[in-house]
């Protein structure tokens, strides 16, 4: 039992610190990040999926979606009043249908 409890201890002691040292290691991967291209790599990423799912109306609703999320603040309009915009809408279409 003492040698298990040894070992419990000793692993714990080792997994602290390769933690701590990732840790270190992802802090400086993550400074080195250009935002603005992994900003423009996850929109890019958005719009092909967009595309590929819904084709060409869908990445027309992406936009007025993503024009209303930017304009909102713009005009100090709360981003939940976007959200009711958005869902007022659904939550009529699909009561029609019960």
């Amino acid at each position: 039992m003492i040698q298990l409890l040894a070992i419990v201890a000793l692993v714990a002691l080792l997994s602290y610190l390769t933690t701590i040292w990732l840790a270190e290691v992802a802090a400086r991967a993550v400074c080195r990040i250009n935002y603005r291209r992994l900003c423009l790599l996850v929109l890019a990423a958005l719009l092909a999926m967009t595309l590929a799912f819904t084709g060409p109306l869908g990445v027309l609703i992406f936009f007025l979606s993503t024009v209303v999320g930017l304009i909102s603040p713009l005009l100090g309009i709360r981003k939940t009043h976007a959200m009711g915009v958005l869902m007022l809408p659904l939550i009529i279409y699909y009561l029609q249908l019960l």
